[in-house]
Formats: structure tokens, C-alpha cells, sequence
């Protein structure tokens, strides 16, 4: 039982109502609103919207310099306002690997407040760490659990939640499988699991016993008159 609220009836005695306050648990699960590929180091960056993968890979000299990132945005208006989010986890199909059979593959993920609309900018946005270094063990369908912390900062500022995916050891590639794939293939696109819970708002009854503290007062004032 929650809180307990007392209520006094003209001193003619006291009635206690039970408050209780309870957080319902629920989970969704949201594709991305849009999901890309960009390569940063290109003289002019260039989005691509229509690949199967995007792909992330880190290259520093002196090889051809190559920073290229995913990044995708989540609508998250469909949470309750009042939603607590308790965990996030990141499901994802592994398309390309630095090797097909290599156990050693690594991306970062960075969450950032977004708008709902695609740009290159959107790439740079390294706001908050919500995955560092995980390593792929192979291709095929992945899940990894999110920093809750990193989206729930994301969150308090938009409704858009966006992820940018970046290579974080020089050379190693991951391709993750995009919203576009899945379209033609039965790959399993980015998808958010997000489970959190409600606080329902206790609702006080309209105590029954309170009429008969006014009829009460009214006998009070009657015998009183008469007197």
C-alpha cells in the first residue's frame, strides 16, 4: 500500500483511504524512422539511404583515410509521457565483417537528440556514448544492451532518438543490415527494444461513509434549534 491520507469529518471521527501508487511495466519495440550510410572523409560527404548495410570502418594513413558511419533516428513519441524507461537493447543483423569469420569486429554507438529528418550532420553527432567497442562475433542477428542513461539524455530533449555507428578500431568493418534490406530479405532491420514502466496516478473514492457525516451535522444543527 502507498501513502495513507486522512481525512477528518467535523470531529465526528476520521476515515482512512489507501493511496496506491503502482508502476506498470510494458515493452515496444520501434525500427528506425530512417537508417544511412556516410563516409566523412569524403571530399564531399554524400548520403546513402538506399544500401542494404551501413557500414562502419575506421582507416587512418597510411591507408586512404576513411571514416564511415551509419547513423539512423527512432520516434520514441509513442512512450507514454510519464514513462520511465528501465532498459534499451539494440537487435541488429551482421551483413559484413572485416572477414566473414572473424571473431574480433568492433563498433561504437553514440546517441544524439534528433529531429525526424535525414542529414549528413546528423553523423557528427557524438553526443552521448551508448555502446563502446562491442565486438561481433560473426554474421547473423545480434543484441546488444544500450546505455540507459545515454538515451534517456537523448530522449529528455526530442522525441527523435538517433544512433550513430562508428568504427572504433582501425580497419575492422561492420555492416549492419538496414530498414531498406529488409524490404526484399528476411534480415531482421536496426530495431530498439525499450522496456520501461508507468506510474498510474491513484484516483482518491468518493467515501461512502462521508454523507453520513453531513447528515450527521445536519442532526447536530436541528437538535441545536431546539434547544
Amino acid at each position: 500500500m502507498g501513502k495513507v491520507k486522512t481525512l477528518l469529518l467535523c470531529g465526528f471521527g476520521t476515515l482512512a483511504l489507501g493511496l496506491n501508487s503502482t508502476a506498470n511495466a510494458a515493452s515496444v519495440s520501434v525500427t528506425p524512422i530512417f537508417d544511412a550510410e556516410i563516409n566523412l572523409s569524403d571530399t564531399t560527404p554524400t548520403i546513402d539511404s538506399t544500401d542494404w548495410t551501413m557500414l562502419s570502418q575506421k582507416l587512418d594513413p597510411p591507408y586512404t583515410p576513411k571514416d564511415s558511419r551509419g547513423f539512423m533516428e527512432f520516434d520514441f513519441s509513442i512512450l507514454p509521457d510519464n514513462a520511465q524507461i528501465q532498459s534499451v537493447s539494440f537487435r541488429f543483423q551482421a551483413g559484413i565483417l572485416t572477414y566473414d569469420n572473424q571473431n574480433d569486429a568492433e563498433f561504437s554507438l553514440y546517441a544524439y537528440a534528433g529531429d525526424g529528418a535525414i542529414s549528413a550532420s546528423d553523423a557528427s553527432q557524438l553526443s552521448y556514448l551508448a555502446l563502446w567497442e562491442q565486438t561481433v562475433g560473426g554474421l547473423g542477428e545480434h543484441t546488444v544492451a544500450l546505455d540507459v542513461d545515454a538515451i534517456n539524455s537523448a530522449w529528455t530533449l526530442s522525441d527523435y532518438v538517433g544512433l550513430v555507428q562508428i568504427g572504433t578500431d582501425v580497419g575492422h568493418q561492420v555492416g549492419i543490415r538496414t530498414t531498406e534490406s529488409a524490404k526484399y530479405f528476411q534480415y531482421t532491420p536496426p530495431t530498439l527494444t525499450i522496456n520501461f514502466t508507468v506510474n498510474s496516478t491513484p484516483t482518491v473514492p468518493t467515501p461512502a461513509a462521508l454523507p453520513i457525516g453531513i447528515l450527521g451535522l445536519a442532526a447536530l444543527a436541528t437538535r441545536r434549534r431546539k434547544a
